[in-house]
């Protein structure tokens, strides 16, 4: 795995090969989670991440060993053209997919994504 980050004690790494794409390995201390970064560049009404096989397989084998995948969504700001807001959604959202009205009290901007992170998630 190669590492990516060092921030206030969280260590962040690419999950590289068996078909996935974008997930990180989030850790602090023994804490650990998994992130899939998704890119969006409008919300339609149903957010829904193009997920793989190999990906559903991963989220499984994490299931089992009662660990966490969660899906960060960075929406594209038609004001600014960056993505500078996301949210998160879980494994089972992201299968099934959110509707609009869910997705848009979830939106965050990436200092609150970032504390999330490091204050709830790990």
């Amino acid at each position: 795995m190669l590492s990516l980050l060092k921030i206030d004690e969280v260590v962040v790494t690419a999950v590289p090969g068996y078909g996935l794409h974008d997930i990180s390995k989030y850790t602090k201390g023994q804490q650990v989670v998994y992130i899939k970064h998704v890119f969006v560049s409008k919300i339609h009404s149903l957010v829904k991440p193009n997920i793989t096989a190999e990906e559903i397989d991963f989220l499984r084998r994490l299931d089992q060993a009662h660990q966490h995948c969660y899906f960060l969504v960075y929406v594209k700001s038609k004001t600014t053209g960056r993505y500078d807001s996301a949210f998160f959604m879980d494994d089972a959202e992201a299968i099934k997919g959110l509707e609009v009205i869910e997705v848009e009290p979830r939106l965050k901007n990436l200092d609150t994504i970032s504390q999330v992170i490091r204050n709830v998630l790990l």
